[in-house]
């Protein structure tokens, strides 16, 4: 059976309205709930999520906080997982979902358990612990100051691509003490060997501005970096200052290498130490990076 609806007409007992345009619309107790025109069909309300709608008038299809429930799995994007973002937490992987970590205390570092849950620990002796970086870029001089304190007994500074800008210079050292660069008083001696003479040599002061790390570099060859490893310790105690480490670096010019031993001290107190400064003997530190490290006291 063919309806034809031009104006009010009741069909299975709702009311469908019809107009001059062809729009449509179906209402019950004189309210609509519906039209249907050209452009599509218009809910008069938002259809219910159980019914397969939003639940919303929004132009937003899915409400993250209201629209969402249950657990997304990875392999939707999720993290098939309600933990909760613990802060201080690591988050890691069980295999079937995503977790976090206890929070572990200060100082302490994170270890691996294998395919179990990652676990903090305190570091064992002899640990080394990053502090602080500085890196030369045509310095007159560069300082080493942040972390040194009364948190470890023990340093251990890395130097390394370290290259000067003048040929035959020499790489100094001084000490910060009770908050200054001390300019005297320093004991130093300095041997070193090169691969071409197979000698060994050295040199020394037993009283000095400045201790020396290494000598006779070359600029000649930008490819020339000097490298090397320095210690020193118990900068709190009231005992003299020393400082002691070994190097090397390849010359371009003479074709050789050449490997350093060094040990020195400032004999002019017993201040805290609290600064160590490298500075060339003539010109800049073309370039350089300088790291400290803490010695984990126990």
């Amino acid at each position: 059976m063919t309806t034809t609806i031009n104006a009010d007409t009741v069909v299975g007992g709702a009311v469908v309205t019809g107009d001059a345009s062809g729009q449509l619309g179906l209402q019950a107790a004189g309210v609509t709930k519906l039209t249907v025109s050209s452009s599509g069909v218009t809910l008069a309300s938002a259809l219910p999520v159980a019914s397969g709608g939003t639940g919303t008038t929004s132009t937003t299809f899915a409400n993250l906080t209201t629209n969402v429930t249950g657990t997304l799995p990875i392999a939707n994007g999720g993290t098939n997982s309600t933990a909760t973002a613990t802060a201080g937490g690591i988050g890691y992987g069980t295999g079937t979902a995503h977790a976090y970590s206890v929070v572990g205390t200060s100082g302490q570092v994170l270890t691996s358990a294998g395919a179990s849950a990652p676990t903090w620990a305190t570091p064992s002796a002899g640990a080394l612990v990053y502090l602080s970086q500085a890196t030369a870029s045509s310095s007159a001089t560069v300082d080493i100051e942040t972390g040194i304190g009364s948190t470890y007994n023990n340093y251990m500074l890395v130097a390394s691509d370290v290259y000067l800008s003048t040929s035959g210079s020499q790489l100094l050292v001084q000490m910060k003490i009770s908050g200054t660069y001390q300019t005297a008083s320093y004991q130093w001696v300095h041997v070193n060997s090169t691969s071409g003479a197979g000698t060994v040599s050295g040199t020394g002061s037993s009283n000095d501005t400045q201790m020396q790390i290494a000598n006779n570099l070359d600029s000649t060859d930008t490819s020339t970096n000097l490298g090397f490893t320095l210690y020193f310790g118990n900068v709190n105690s009231a005992n003299y200052k020393t400082l002691w480490g070994n190097g090397g670096v390849v010359r371009a010019s003479s074709n050789n290498a050449r490997i350093y031993s060094f040990m020195g001290g400032y004999f002019g107190g017993t201040g805290t130490l609290t600064g160590i400064r490298f500075s060339p003997l003539s010109s800049t530190i073309a370039r350089g990076t300088f790291r400290l490290y803490g010695i984990v006291n126990s």
